[in-house]
């Protein structure tokens, strides 16, 4: 009996026989959710597709890697960077949570981007129109009104999605998401895993409430993942790090993987905290124990 093919190898199956060729590839080479420039113009050379409607090509690919468990709706996402870059992001959902526990294409996909280093996009890709939700994430970045935005209707600027907008420099945040310095947390622990979660926390967008955060999950195979915490002017669409990790998670195909240990850092002069929130999210998937640690 033929095994059942993954979501990724039916994805390949609606693209073009040269580039899913091509495609595959790479895919064997390693997890492929960051094109490089050198990558990506492969793709298109194999494809003879210009760089927007290569990216649009590749939507059901991205959106393979899409968690709806509440909506059944998949939303693929692809942006590029400054360096010629292309990041892959996919909606992601909580089984049995409440909707706020939902992470959108559009902030999964920057998520990517800003783990990978990006510190300016140039263009995003969806299959569907972004919600309001997710044109005033997508605002929080440098320059980001004037992203350009691949969307079934057409091409525009986010600032034409966006008009008079409420940003970062409103509340007096001058250093926006991707660019942002954040804290200088420490702690001399050697264990690996809440070291990561450190670092990746003092990498962390919380200019508002101070809280500079993140998680890191460890798999029963060993492998770890890690979210960063980011914040958002208007408060409410803001992206909590165990969503990102869980993101991270299914963008290297190994969401189904069980969670054996979560760290969450988070900063001693933020007021707030996100402890509650992420156990709640961890413990509908999990049966793991959030390990705490307050710096």
């Amino acid at each position: 009996m033929n095994p059942a093919k993954s979501p990724q190898q039916l994805a390949l199956q609606t693209l073009p026989i040269s580039l899913a060729d091509a495609l595959s590839s790479m895919l064997g080479e390693g997890v492929t959710h960051c094109f490089s420039a050198t990558q990506f113009q492969t793709l298109q050379e194999i494809s003879g597709m210009g760089q927007v409607e290569l990216s649009q090509a590749l939507l059901p690919f991205a959106a393979s890697y899409s968690q709806p468990f509440v909506s059944g709706f998949k939303v693929g996402a692809l942006a590029q960077d400054d360096q010629g870059r292309w990041f892959i992001g996919a909606n992601l959902e909580i089984p049995n949570e409440a909707l706020n526990h939902s992470l959108h294409a559009e902030q999964s996909v920057l998520h990517n981007a800003w783990c990978h280093g990006a510190r300016r996009l140039l263009h995003i890709t969806i299959n569907a129109s972004p919600c309001g939700h997710c044109r005033q994430f997508l605002n929080e970045v440098a320059d980001g009104a004037a992203m350009q935005v691949s969307i079934p209707q057409g091409q525009r600027q986010l600032g034409q999605l966006l008009p008079d907008s409420f940003t970062p420099a409103d509340l007096g945040v001058e250093q926006p998401l991707l660019v942002h310095h954040g804290a200088e947390l420490a702690h001399d622990s050697e264990d690996t895993l809440t070291q990561l979660a450190i670092t990746q926390a003092n990498a962390s967008y919380a200019p508002y409430s101070k809280n500079y955060a993140a998680i890191a999950l460890e798999t029963a195979s060993g492998q770890q993942f890690f979210g960063r915490y980011a914040e958002n002017a208007a408060y409410n669409p803001s992206l909590m790090p165990v969503q990102g990790a869980l993101s991270q998670m299914a963008l290297s195909g190994n969401f189904e993987q069980p969670i054996v240990r979560a760290v969450l850092v988070e900063s001693s002069q933020g007021s707030i905290s996100l402890a509650n929130a992420s156990m709640d999210a961890l413990h509908a998937i999990a049966d793991v124990q959030l390990e705490h640690w307050v710096l």
